[in-house]
Formats: C-alpha cells, structure tokens, sequence
C-alpha cells in the first residue's frame, strides 16, 4: 500500500477478517494486513478503533474527530460475507476545513466591499443627478 500513497491527506488500510486475534490487535479484531504509511496511519488507526465501533463507522461512514483532528472514515468490503476483509480510508479533512473557512471570510469581505462600493456609486449618482 505504500506504494500507492497519493498524498498526507488520504490513508489507505487493508484489514484482515475479524477474529479473535491476540491481546496486542487493537483495530475491531482484525490484523492489519499492510497500511499506506506506518507512521502516521496506524496512529490514526489506533486512535479510532479506541474511540469508535466497527458498526459506526461501517454503518454511517463519515466525518470524526480522531486525535483532534477533523477526519472521514470509509470501510470498503473486499469480499460479501458476515466479517470480510476490507479497506479503510482515512482522510484528514481539517486542511480543508481550513481552506473553506478562509474561503467563506475571503467571499464575505468581497460582498461587504461590494456593497460599500455601490451604495457610494449610488449616492454619488444621487449627489450628482
């Protein structure tokens, strides 16, 4: 999986079918079968199975809050049955929260000077005519 890392913003895991793994296995049961980058994916890892259930997260895939940061998390089955092997996706969105944010500031400047603009050529029209 590694090889395929597109960027820091998505994380790529592979995990194993559930079952009763040892005491160490800390994600839902399942062993991780290769991860797209060890440093910072299995932290996110291990923060979100301590934080939530297989089920919330298969059942509504969404936006979390793991480790403090914004994230989605999508399970993509590999196989049909009761406990497949799947694919999780983490996607750090909190950059572009961000982004969005100074956006939505950026366009709400933009109109607030577009308004004093046309109110002063309407009056200067007014004054003038």
């Amino acid at each position: 999986m590694a090889r395929f890392r597109i960027n820091e913003i998505f994380e790529l895991a592979v995990l194993a079918p559930s079952s009763d793994v040892g005491e160490g296995q800390k994600y839902w049961g399942r062993e991780v079968y290769s991860i797209s980058n060890k440093h910072t994916s299995l932290i996110q890892l291990e923060q979100a199975a301590a934080q939530f259930s297989w089920e919330q997260i298969e059942s509504r895939g969404g936006v979390y809050q793991v480790g403090g940061e914004l994230s989605a998390l999508w399970i993509f089955p590999l196989a049909k049955g009761e406990s497949p092997p799947a694919i999780l996706v983490i996607n750090n969105i909190s950059d572009w929260q961000s982004l969005l944010n100074e956006f939505q500031e950026s366009m709400l400047g933009t109109l607030l000077f577009s308004f004093v603009r046309s109110f002063g050529h309407i009056g200067c029209l007014g004054a003038c005519g």
